[in-house]
């Protein structure tokens, strides 16, 4: 009697154990959700493209973003470490300029 006793305490126990071990693959781990890069490709300039010194340059750049509106983005235009036109908006078609 004492052993079918511990055979039912074993069993009882694996079958708590598969219970819990089954519900951790089938865990609900909620909803997730990713926030693609930004996109920025600069539309006015090829690289490696040389300007005379003193001279004025327009930098175009077309921006998007696949979790965001173009309202919601902001580009700020470095050159090196430095902040060479501040941070704003681009345009509803995805367009930023920074004259240098």
């Amino acid at each position: 009697m004492l052993i079918r006793r511990f055979y039912i305490y074993v069993g009882e126990a694996m079958r708590v154990f598969f219970l819990l071990l089954l519900s951790g693959c089938f865990a609900d781990t909620g909803i997730k959700q990713y926030n693609d890069t930004p996109e920025i490709e600069i539309a006015s300039h090829i690289e490696g493209s040389i300007f005379d010194a003193g001279e004025e340059v327009h930098f175009r750049a077309l921006v998007s973003d696949l979790n965001h509106s173009n309202e919601q983005l902001l580009v700020q235009w470095l050159m090196g470490s430095n902040v060479v036109c501040d941070s704003a908006a681009p345009t509803l078609t995805g367009e930023s300029i920074c004259s240098i």
